[in-house]
Formats: structure tokens, sequence, C-alpha cells
């Protein structure tokens, strides 16, 4: 289940074949945190989170991503979230069914606002990598895009339970689905990580309103340092320089995602930079 790489890390995943996860009854060498379902599976009942995210692999009918930690977690519920809980870390998931009636700004503060209320009361209040899938993310509804509506309602729950997030935003990613379920994951620390961004791109959190009322509320990245190691989470939004999508031909745009993705990255803040720690073979999420 676990690589070299992840030895020293209080979390790691990997990835298996459906068929791999069914058979998959332990002893573990680590120990199993959550599972991200894609596409076509039928998971075995578990004590830990089995999120479905909706989303289709493109190199087979279903995968598998399976979280797990250093140390033994223990699983609960609490206000429509599955979690997972160590000492180092919270794992958290929920899915709302998001019809074409409701209002996906209203639903994507709820959630959120359950969140928020979640991280705080467990204790581990810094948000360092949140996933969303979104349903429909690029139909009109009202007038407004979908996800334009989804980052009305983030925006909303991030102001009104953390008003000072501009510069501490977390690493996060939104991608669309035809599921018909809004379904957000996260993971959160005790402790902050460093939000960095890239020097080539203007902060999501900084985009023009020409993306919508109300701008993205994520870092490019976060560095999370852990005693002698670091795991960098990554939102990627590649094939972007500025604030505008470049590079329209497939072959160019993958050129320039890998030199997005491998270019100069500065931390915000004066936090101590990247480089400084002490990290044998950071591990990229």
């Amino acid at each position: 289940m676990n690589s070299e790489s992840d030895k020293n890390l209080p979390i790691g995943f990997a990835y298996l074949e459906p068929e791999a996860y069914r058979a998959s009854q332990g002893p573990f060498q680590r120990h199993p945190l959550a599972a991200i379902l894609h596409g076509n599976c039928d998971p075995p009942e578990q004590p830990w989170p089995q999120v479905s995210s909706g989303l289709q692999p493109l190199g087979g009918p279903g995968a598998v991503e399976l979280l797990h930690s250093a140390t033994q977690p223990y699983f609960s519920n609490d206000d429509g979230f599955h979690l997972a809980v160590t000492e180092e870390f919270l794992f958290g998931a929920c899915s709302l069914p998001a019809t074409a009636e409701a209002s996906l700004s209203a639903l994507a503060e709820d959630i959120y606002g359950r969140l928020f209320q979640i991280v705080e009361d467990k204790g581990y209040p810094f948000l360092q990598r949140v996933w969303n899938v979104v349903p429909s993310i690029n139909r009109t509804q009202s007038g407004l895009e979908r996800y334009k509506q989804f980052c009305l309602g983030r925006h909303a729950a991030f102001g009104k339970h953390l008003p000072n997030m501009e510069r501490s935003y977390p690493s996060a990613s939104a991608v669309g689905s035809s599921a018909g379920m809004l379904c957000v994951y996260f993971l959160a620390a005790r402790t902050p990580g460093v939000p960095i961004e890239n020097p080539r791109q203007v902060s999501a959190y900084k985009y023009p309103p020409q993306y919508g009322p109300k701008s993205p509320s994520f870092s490019r990245a976060l560095v999370r340092k852990w005693q002698d190691s670091a795991c960098l989470f990554r939102s990627v939004t590649a094939s972007i320089t500025g604030h505008e999508t470049r590079h329209p031909d497939t072959s160019r745009r993958r050129r320039k995602k890998r030199s997005i993705i491998s270019g100069p990255w500065s931390p915000r803040r004066r936090w101590p930079p990247v480089r400084s720690f002490p990290l044998i073979r950071p591990r990229l999420f």
C-alpha cells in the first residue's frame, strides 16, 4: 500500500484498481484513512470514509485513491460529513444532491459552512487541501455559470467563518461531473501550511470580475512541513499566464503546463522559503 517515499509522512496515497481494493482485507503496513472511488466501483463495507467522486476515469471503468496514515485514525460522522481523524490531521467528506432547481451558491455556502464549523470544533482549523466535484460545472443557471455560483457560495462561507483568510487559502481544485452531487472532501491540520503562488499567474483570489462576481478561494499550492519531510499540495491551474488561458493548441498547451508546474513558486507572506525545509523527497498531491 505504501511506497518508500511515503514511509516518513503522516499521510500517503495509493492508487488501486477496484478489484484490488475490494480484495484488500489487511493487515496493512499503514492505516487506511479514506478511499476516493472513481467510476464503476462497488466497494466493500469499511469503517473509513468511502467517497464516490462521480468522476469517470479515462483509462478504465474505475479507480480508487486510497489515503493512508502512519497512525491509527478513528472514524465518526458529523453534520453530514464522514470523518477520519489522526493526531496530525483531519479528513472529511460530504456529498449533497444538486438538482437543476437548487441554488448551487446556497448549496456551496451550506456545505462549506458545515465544513468550517467541524474543523473548528475538532481542533483542526487549518485547511491544507480541498477537492470539489461540481455537477454540470459549466452549465448556465439563472443567468450565471454554475462554477461561478459555486465560487459565490464558497466565498460567502469563507467571509463568514474565516474573514481574514485571503492570504492563507488552502490548495484546492474544482472539476465538473454529471453525477448530480456536489462532493467536497478535505484535509485539515492543527497548524498552518505555507500557501505559495506562481509569479507567472495572478493569484486566483485576485481574479478580475470578468471571471465571476466573486473570485475563487484557493492558493496555487500549499506546502505542509512535517518533522523530517514535507508534502506539496498543488491546485495546478495549467495553461494560464497572468489570468488568461494560453495556447489552445494541444502540444503547446502541454509544454506550457509542464513549464507552469515546474516553474518558480514563491511563498507568500514572510514565511521561510520552501527550499529551506529539510526535504528528503517532497511528495506531490
